[in-house]
């Protein structure tokens, strides 16, 4: 749809500025696009508000003050399931905003806004194997003057990549060239890495993609002393795209993509191109941007 709108039949904001089936949303963020013109159910630390003014759409937005202050709202989940976390900020100048979730089963994760003008903020969680409940928040760690922030949403995300955190305890839908396999050691999270050993050996995947749709590829990999292990993505209708991990502890790498006009399909791949002794990998996810 060229122009798909902001919102629902009611008001409701459409989750991650895409519509869905139907005239009514149910949305995950309840008043995320602070129409009600008042805080429920968000809660808030320090200093915040409904504001009336700086709204990016509709007639109003939330107000977090001078820093430390916070709004959040804790929201229902389902467990084992995978969520992208969608938000607007803007700051001061030379001040930061922080979109973020946690006590959702994992390690909490947030994302940060540094723009004077409204600017999207993207987090992926995966909530634990008896979770139901997760808290979203947008913060102002320091500074003087309001962050504001408006249209918060939370829809599930269907997993791009397959066996992304190889806790199926095989490798497959991955393959492998030379010598690589599944690890019980050293993974990331869980209990299971992607183990490629003495280069040059790798793991690559084929997944499916849209055509002219931009994709950030993220894994973390740990590589030998000395040695580095890339992460890169290839045939998807443009040139390669690599990032190299060289840490002997688990660093992120990721790379940006933009699939080709008529291009279905990617191929993602973990490398250790050459020395001895294992790389490792982990938590390999790939999103839309």
């Amino acid at each position: 749809m060229a122009t798909p709108g902001v919102t629902d039949f009611y008001g409701n904001p459409i989750y991650n500025q895409a519509p869905d089936i139907g005239a009514y949303e149910v949305p995950i963020v309840t008043n995320g696009g602070f129409e009600a013109g008042a805080l429920s159910p968000w809660y808030k630390w320090n200093d915040a508000a409904i504001s009336t003014t700086n709204a990016r759409t509709g007639n109003k937005s939330i107000r977090v003050g001078n820093g430390l202050a916070s709004v959040e709202q804790v929201i229902a989940v389902k467990p084992n399931t995978t969520y992208a976390l969608t938000g607007y900020a803007m700051v001061p100048a030379g001040q930061e905003a922080v979109i973020g979730v946690k006590n959702y089963g994992g390690t909490e994760v947030f994302t940060t806004i540094a723009s004077t003008s409204y600017t999207k903020g993207k987090v992926m969680f995966t909530t634990g194997s008896t979770n139901t409940a997760a808290t979203i928040y947008l913060y102002h760690s320091s500074g003087t003057g309001n962050v504001y922030g408006d249209d918060f949403s939370v829809a599930e995300e269907t997993a791009t990549v397959l066996n992304g955190n190889f806790e199926s305890g095989a490798l497959s839908p991955w393959t492998a060239w030379n010598s690589a396999g599944i690890s019980t050691t050293n993974a990331r999270t869980g209990t299971y890495s992607a183990r490629i050993g003495s280069g040059p050996a790798s793991i690559e995947q084929a997944i499916a993609v849209k055509p002219n749709t931009t994709y950030v590829l993220s894994g973390y990999a740990m590589a030998p002393s000395g040695q580095q292990v890339i992460i890169g993505v290839k045939n998807y209708g443009g040139s390669e795209v690599t990032t190299a991990i060289a840490s002997t502890a688990y660093s992120q790498g990721t790379a940006t993509f933009t699939t080709g006009v008529a291009t279905t399909q990617a191929t993602i791949y973990i490398y250790h191109p050459s020395g001895t002794g294992n790389g490792y990998a982990d938590d390999v996810t790939v999103t839309e941007q």
